[in-house]
């Protein structure tokens, strides 16, 4: 009987042994099988996920066709060049007048016609588009592009967000942001940064400088924001939260201009000190100085994605230096002392404006004056009498 029992015992643990192997196999084979299901649920998630994108694609492609449609880039039945070659003018089979660069192609203004269907499109004398063929009349318009205030921002009295007058702007480089630069005199420079939109308050630094900011440069990815003061100081700052990264001393005049090179690691400055100073802003030393310049330099803008900068200055000078200060060339008829200049982003074109109240244009790479665009008489009669 002893024996018997013996026998069933080992019989019975054998047979639970095998119980927990086939029971492991299962819990095993289960696992990998939810594994397994896991997989093919995600699969057939992404799966659905595109097949989800083939209508919004769609969707999309009809949207942008229809917007190609409605900017009138179908259909012309006549086109002439303006009389500088910069803008070509077409006319649409529904009556609509565009022009566009003949740079980029990019549409730059759409003009009214009354509802007029003319055949044909003609440049007169002045800037002025003839239109006929669709009545017995020929109709005549302005080419010149109207331009409409669309914000302001302050109200110029006591009630204004802004301390005192404002002399700096910038807007960030997606256009969303503009940064405004002034303050009182001897008492402080502050900092703003507004959204375009709707023209609210997105960034106050109140104590930017300890002087009023007289120039504002967004870095090339909109994250800092770089500015000069006339406490002769250039400083850059963060712009989601207005802390001060680096302040940059050297000049020994008011810092009237800062620019960014497309690297987003090099800062040129100008001053009243007759100076341009380039800065590494990896280590906020100064790279280089140079001058060659009689009166204040007050401006800077880097050249596309290069080194080399335009600068203006107030010995009657707009012009193209290196980074070491070489002159590449100066830019034609500046007659007078030259506040301000501005570049495009790509660095072929160059806008200056000086004391004599008008507005030149030239080809960078050309060193060709292309537009002038002077005041009004009156305008300058009404200036003066002010």
């Amino acid at each position: 009987n002893l024996e018997k029992k013996i026998t069933d015992a080992t019989t019975a643990i054998t047979n639970a042994e095998r119980e927990i192997e086939l029971s492991k196999a299962e819990v095993g084979f289960t696992a990998t099988n939810v594994k397994n299901a896991e997989a093919a649920v995600k699969a057939a998630t992404d799966a659905q996920t595109e097949a989800g994108k083939v209508p919004a694609a769609r969707e999309a492609g009809v949207a942008d066709a229809k917007a190609r449609a409605g900017a009138g880039t179908q259909d012309w039945i006549d086109a002439v060049y303006s009389e500088d070659g910069v803008l070509v003018y077409t006319l649409g089979v529904d009556g609509r007048i565009q022009s566009w660069s003949t740079t980029t192609g990019q549409r730059a203004h759409e003009f009214s016609a009354d509802g007029r269907l003319a055949k044909r499109l003609a440049l007169l004398s002045g800037g002025r588009l003839a239109l006929a063929g669709g009545s017995p009349e020929a109709a005549i318009i302005s080419a010149s592009a109207a331009w409409s205030l669309a914000n302001t921002i302050g109200t110029g009295d006591e009630n204004s967000p802004f301390e005192d007058r404002v002399i700096a702007l910038d807007f960030s480089p997606d256009g969303e942001w503009l940064a405004t630069g002034g303050g009182f005199p001897s008492r402080g420079g502050e900092i703003y940064i507004w959204n375009v939109e709707d023209g609210s308050e997105e960034l106050r630094i109140p104590e930017a400088h300890s002087d009023t900011v007289c120039s504002l440069a967004f870095s090339p990815d909109g994250s800092q924001l770089a500015s000069g003061g006339t406490d002769r100081f250039a400083r850059i700052f963060e712009t989601n939260r207005g802390k001060e990264l680096r302040a940059l001393e050297g000049h020994t005049g008011h810092v009237l201009g800062v620019s960014w090179q497309r690297n987003g690691r090099v800062l040129a400055s100008v001053g009243a000190d007759k100076a341009v100073k380039v800065w590494n802003l990896i280590n906020g030393e100064q790279k280089k100085s140079f001058s060659g310049f009689n009166k204040e330099v007050t401006s800077v803008h880097f050249l596309g994605i290069g080194t080399q900068a335009v600068v203006s200055a107030g010995d009657n000078v707009v012009k193209v230096v290196k980074e070491d200060g070489g002159e590449v060339r100066r830019l034609p008829e500046t007659p007078t002392f030259m506040h301000s200049s501005d570049v495009t982003p790509d660095g072929k074109f160059a806008v200056a404006g000086g004391f004599d109240g008008v507005l030149r244009i030239w080809d960078v790479n050309a060193g060709k004056l292309l537009h002038s665009f002077a005041p009004e008489k009156e305008s300058t009669k009404v200036a003066a009498k002010k």
